[in-house]
């Protein structure tokens, strides 16, 4: 039983490491931490949530969480010496530069919202006129702002709603990351050859 435990773990401890290789592959140019989910306020789970890692392996605020298959998390808002908080992208003070990931895509504004976040959904407005936006596009971090490396997948629109005016039509979007299931997540810690941008709108 003792074996088949350590089994067990390094089972997993190389599960971990693949999943961290994969991501280097995408973000050659930040180095990969993975992290556990360590506190959760039941009130609030779809808001923030709290990890194991922190200052002392150099994680700082506004650093990147994406999941293990490349899905946006959100971000990370505070961190002590062994603990870091990270904001989810359907908080509702979060709201992330988008791309709308196809052929004539444009830039969108991907934010938290009241309604939604309960649902563990994100909403999708500024949406260019001349995008026509469908259920099933694939929504992308844009790489403006500052915090988000281009190319982190943010979700799929499941959803286009329009009131009278085509310009206050919004899209309503399913996070590539499942909130209620997460355990585990990387933090992407920018190297020092990478210039921070501005601030995310």
């Amino acid at each position: 039983r003792k074996q088949n435990r350590e089994m067990s773990v390094l089972e997993s401890k190389n599960e971990e490491l693949r999943q961290a290789l994969n991501l280097k592959e995408q973000f050659g140019d930040y180095t990969i931490h993975g992290a556990n989910i360590i506190a959760v306020d039941p009130s609030n789970w779809f808001n923030a949530f709290k990890i194991d890692i922190g200052t002392t392996e150099g994680i700082d605020s506004n650093f990147p969480v994406v999941t293990s298959s490349r899905g946006l998390v959100g971000r990370v808002v505070t961190s002590d010496i062994s603990t870091s908080t990270v904001q989810t992208i359907i908080d509702v003070e979060s709201a992330i530069s988008g791309w709308i990931a196809k052929a004539g895509g444009g830039h969108a504004i991907v934010r938290g919202d009241m309604e939604l976040k309960g649902k563990g959904l994100c909403k999708m407005d500024y949406i260019p006129l001349e995008v026509d936006v469908e259920v099933g596009d694939i929504i992308e971090t844009s790489g403006l702002g500052g915090y988000y490396p281009k190319g982190i997948v943010i979700g799929e629109v499941i959803e286009v709603r329009k009131s009278n005016s085509e310009l206050d039509r919004y899209a309503i979007i399913q996070p590539a990351a499942d909130f209620k299931r997460l355990e585990e997540v990387f933090v992407l810690k920018r190297n020092k050859n990478i210039k921070s941008g501005s601030a995310e709108e």
